[in-house]
């Protein structure tokens, strides 16, 4: 399947933008994915805001913490959760926190310094 299966310019997909979530192109497919950690059914959106020198393909977006990410959520009503907190307790999430510090809302995980979290989740 294409870029364009989802009415996207295939263009939009090559070229790595520099450009604010709310200026991007967005399809929510309709599906879901299962987060293996969480169990949480995460809604599968379609965007043309990705930056192509950190990846390409899929990518989860983490709203809570990365400024792009909590931009698009805001806007399209998409549940934040935090998951990582300074000091390990819930603050709300009024706007974005891209720092280390302790995980919450991570099941077995919760309670582990973020470094030590990211090592442990990845070796699962």
């Amino acid at each position: 399947m294409g870029w364009d299966a989802f009415g996207l310019p295939a263009e939009n997909y090559v070229i790595q933008h520099h450009i604010h979530p709310q200026e991007s192109s967005r399809i929510f497919t309709g599906a879901y994915a299962h987060h293996p950690l969480t169990g949480a059914d995460v809604p599968i959106w379609v965007a043309d805001y990705g930056l192509a020198s950190v990846g390409s393909g899929a990518v989860m977006g983490v709203p809570a913490h990365d400024e792009r990410d909590f931009a698009f959520a805001r806007q399209y009503g998409l549940p934040i959760v935090e998951v990582i907190n300074p000091d390990g307790t819930e603050h709300g999430v009024e706007t974005y926190f891209s720092g280390s510090g302790s995980l919450i809302h991570s099941g077995e995980f919760s309670g582990l310094d973020s470094a030590e979290g990211v090592a442990c989740i990845t070796a699962v």
